[in-house]
Protein backbone atom coordinates (compact mmCIF):
# COMPACT_ATOMS: atom_id res chain seq x y z
CA UNK A 1 0.00 0.00 0.00
CA UNK A 2 2.91 2.39 0.66
CA UNK A 3 4.05 2.25 -2.97
CA UNK A 4 0.46 2.82 -4.09
CA UNK A 5 0.21 5.91 -1.88
CA UNK A 6 3.50 7.33 -3.16
CA UNK A 7 2.47 6.94 -6.80
CA UNK A 8 -1.08 8.19 -6.23
CA UNK A 9 0.12 11.18 -4.19
CA UNK A 10 2.76 12.03 -6.81
CA UNK A 11 0.06 12.06 -9.46
CA UNK A 12 -2.22 14.26 -7.34
CA UNK A 13 0.60 16.68 -6.48
CA UNK A 14 1.17 17.19 -10.21
CA UNK A 15 -2.57 17.58 -10.89
CA UNK A 16 -2.97 20.04 -8.00
CA UNK A 17 0.01 22.17 -9.06
CA UNK A 18 -1.19 22.08 -12.66
CA UNK A 19 -4.69 23.21 -11.68
CA UNK A 20 -3.39 26.06 -9.50
CA UNK A 21 -1.12 27.25 -12.35
CA UNK A 22 -4.02 26.91 -14.79
CA UNK A 23 -6.28 28.90 -12.43
CA UNK A 24 -3.73 31.73 -12.48
CA UNK A 25 -3.83 31.81 -16.29
CA UNK A 26 -7.61 31.77 -16.85
CA UNK A 27 -8.86 35.32 -16.71
CA UNK A 28 -12.13 35.13 -18.68
CA UNK A 29 -14.43 33.96 -15.86
CA UNK A 30 -15.10 35.16 -12.31
CA UNK A 31 -12.94 33.77 -9.48
CA UNK A 32 -15.87 31.68 -8.22
CA UNK A 33 -16.54 30.14 -11.65
CA UNK A 34 -12.86 29.40 -12.26
CA UNK A 35 -12.33 27.84 -8.84
CA UNK A 36 -15.54 25.81 -9.03
CA UNK A 37 -14.64 24.50 -12.49
CA UNK A 38 -11.17 23.47 -11.37
CA UNK A 39 -12.37 21.91 -8.08
CA UNK A 40 -14.81 19.79 -10.09
CA UNK A 41 -11.93 18.87 -12.41
CA UNK A 42 -9.75 17.95 -9.43
CA UNK A 43 -12.52 15.83 -7.84
CA UNK A 44 -12.95 14.02 -11.16
CA UNK A 45 -9.18 13.42 -11.35
CA UNK A 46 -9.08 12.15 -7.75
CA UNK A 47 -11.88 9.68 -8.37
CA UNK A 48 -10.57 8.61 -11.76
CA UNK A 49 -7.05 8.04 -10.39
CA UNK A 50 -8.40 6.00 -7.45
CA UNK A 51 -10.67 3.92 -9.69
CA UNK A 52 -8.00 3.24 -12.30
CA UNK A 53 -5.21 2.58 -9.82
CA UNK A 54 -4.60 -1.18 -9.48
CA UNK A 55 -5.62 -1.60 -5.84
CA UNK A 56 -8.62 -3.26 -4.25
CA UNK A 57 -10.97 -2.84 -1.33
CA UNK A 58 -10.35 -0.28 1.35
CA UNK A 59 -7.11 0.77 -0.32
CA UNK A 60 -9.19 2.55 -2.95
CA UNK A 61 -11.09 4.41 -0.24
CA UNK A 62 -7.81 5.39 1.40
CA UNK A 63 -6.65 6.90 -1.91
CA UNK A 64 -9.93 8.81 -2.23
CA UNK A 65 -9.58 10.10 1.33
CA UNK A 66 -6.05 11.36 0.59
CA UNK A 67 -7.44 13.20 -2.41
CA UNK A 68 -10.39 14.77 -0.63
CA UNK A 69 -8.75 15.65 2.69
CA UNK A 70 -5.30 16.65 1.46
CA UNK A 71 -5.31 17.76 -2.17
CA UNK A 72 -8.58 19.65 -2.36
CA UNK A 73 -7.57 21.83 0.65
CA UNK A 74 -4.12 22.37 -0.87
CA UNK A 75 -5.76 23.43 -4.11
CA UNK A 76 -8.19 25.74 -2.27
CA UNK A 77 -5.33 27.39 -0.35
CA UNK A 78 -3.37 27.83 -3.60
CA UNK A 79 -6.49 29.28 -5.22
CA UNK A 80 -6.89 31.67 -2.32
CA UNK A 81 -3.33 32.94 -2.71
CA UNK A 82 -3.82 33.51 -6.45
CA UNK A 83 -7.27 35.10 -6.09
CA UNK A 84 -6.47 37.30 -3.08
CA UNK A 85 -6.30 40.49 -5.15
CA UNK A 86 -9.52 39.70 -7.06
CA UNK A 87 -11.96 38.80 -4.27
CA UNK A 88 -11.03 38.89 -0.60
CA UNK A 89 -14.50 37.70 0.45
CA UNK A 90 -14.22 34.64 -1.79
CA UNK A 91 -10.78 33.86 -0.35
CA UNK A 92 -12.23 34.03 3.18
CA UNK A 93 -14.97 31.59 2.09
CA UNK A 94 -12.30 29.28 0.64
CA UNK A 95 -10.33 29.38 3.90
CA UNK A 96 -13.46 28.58 5.93
CA UNK A 97 -14.10 25.64 3.61
CA UNK A 98 -10.49 24.48 4.08
CA UNK A 99 -10.92 24.73 7.87
CA UNK A 100 -14.09 22.62 7.73
CA UNK A 101 -12.45 19.97 5.51
CA UNK A 102 -9.40 20.01 7.80
CA UNK A 103 -11.56 19.54 10.92
CA UNK A 104 -13.44 16.63 9.35
CA UNK A 105 -10.12 15.10 8.23
CA UNK A 106 -8.58 15.39 11.71
CA UNK A 107 -11.64 13.72 13.19
CA UNK A 108 -11.69 10.99 10.52
CA UNK A 109 -7.96 10.21 10.56
CA UNK A 110 -6.79 11.01 14.09
CA UNK A 111 -9.75 10.95 16.49
CA UNK A 112 -12.22 8.30 15.30
CA UNK A 113 -9.72 5.52 14.47
CA UNK A 114 -8.46 5.63 18.07
CA UNK A 115 -11.84 6.17 19.72
CA UNK A 116 -13.28 3.30 21.70
CA UNK A 117 -16.83 3.66 22.91
CA UNK A 118 -17.95 1.66 25.92
CA UNK A 119 -21.62 1.99 26.81
CA UNK A 120 -23.63 0.17 29.42
CA UNK A 121 -27.28 -0.70 28.96
CA UNK A 122 -29.57 -2.73 31.17
CA UNK A 123 -32.21 -4.93 29.59
CA UNK A 124 -34.68 -6.62 31.88
CA UNK A 125 -36.26 -9.97 31.11
CA UNK A 126 -38.34 -12.29 33.24
CA UNK A 127 -36.91 -15.17 31.17
CA UNK A 128 -33.47 -14.80 32.76
CA UNK A 129 -32.78 -16.47 36.08
CA UNK A 130 -29.81 -14.20 36.78
CA UNK A 131 -28.35 -11.08 35.20
CA UNK A 132 -25.88 -11.68 32.37
CA UNK A 133 -23.30 -9.30 31.01
CA UNK A 134 -22.94 -9.19 27.22
CA UNK A 135 -20.09 -7.50 25.35
CA UNK A 136 -20.82 -6.46 21.79
CA UNK A 137 -17.80 -5.83 19.55
CA UNK A 138 -18.19 -4.24 16.12
CA UNK A 139 -15.94 -2.97 13.35
CA UNK A 140 -12.76 -4.61 14.59
CA UNK A 141 -11.65 -5.95 11.19
CA UNK A 142 -7.92 -5.85 10.91
CA UNK A 143 -5.37 -8.19 9.41
CA UNK A 144 -2.58 -6.66 11.50
CA UNK A 145 -3.73 -6.20 15.14
CA UNK A 146 -1.86 -3.59 17.11
CA UNK A 147 -2.12 -1.50 20.30
CA UNK A 148 -5.65 -0.29 19.48
CA UNK A 149 -7.00 -3.82 19.13
CA UNK A 150 -5.16 -4.85 22.32
CA UNK A 151 -6.87 -1.95 24.13
CA UNK A 152 -10.27 -3.06 22.81
CA UNK A 153 -9.74 -6.63 24.00
CA UNK A 154 -8.36 -5.48 27.39
CA UNK A 155 -11.40 -3.23 27.94
CA UNK A 156 -13.69 -6.09 26.94
CA UNK A 157 -11.94 -8.49 29.31
CA UNK A 158 -12.06 -5.93 32.13
CA UNK A 159 -15.86 -5.85 31.82
CA UNK A 160 -15.86 -9.61 32.58
CA UNK A 161 -18.69 -10.44 30.17
CA UNK A 162 -20.66 -13.70 30.22
CA UNK A 163 -21.06 -13.55 26.45
CA UNK A 164 -19.09 -11.78 23.68
CA UNK A 165 -20.97 -11.03 20.45
CA UNK A 166 -19.28 -9.94 17.22
CA UNK A 167 -21.70 -7.64 15.44
CA UNK A 168 -20.01 -7.60 12.05
CA UNK A 169 -17.03 -6.20 10.23
CA UNK A 170 -14.70 -8.49 12.12
CA UNK A 171 -12.98 -10.17 9.16
CA UNK A 172 -10.37 -8.68 6.85
CA UNK A 173 -10.10 -10.94 3.83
Amino acid sequence: MTQALILYNSLLVLITIGLVVFLNRIKAKSPIERTFLLVITQIFAIFLAAILYPIDGFGRFQLLAWGVFLYIPIFLIGSGVILLNESRLFVVILLVLVAIIFAVGVDAFLVEPQRIEVTHSIVYSSKLERPIKVALLADIQNDNPGPYEARVLALTEAENPDLVLLAGDYLQI
